[in-house]
C-alpha cells in the first residue's frame, strides 16, 4: 500500500479501520487543527502505525 499518497485524514481513517487492536486508540495522534510541524509529526506516526498494521495483517496471527 502506498500510504504516502494518502491525505493525513485518509491515513488516520485507514489506521483506525484496520487497527484490529494492535494499537490502543488512545495512542492515535490528533489530526485536527495542526500546524505544519505537528501535521508532519502526526503523518510520520500514522505512516509507521499503518506499516506495522499492514505487515501484521500480511504475516497473520503467527507474525504478531
Amino acid at each position: 500500500m502506498d500510504f504516502a499518497r494518502m491525505s493525513l485524514r485518509e491515513l488516520a481513517e485507514w489506521v483506525a479501520l484496520n487497527n484490529d487492536g494492535l494499537y490502543d486508540t488512545g495512542e492515535f495522534p490528533s489530526i485536527d487543527d495542526l500546524d505544519d510541524d505537528d501535521e508532519a509529526a502526526a503523518r510520520e506516526e500514522y505512516e509507521a502505525m499503518a506499516e506495522d498494521i499492514f505487515y501484521a495483517r500480511a504475516l497473520g496471527p503467527c507474525g504478531r
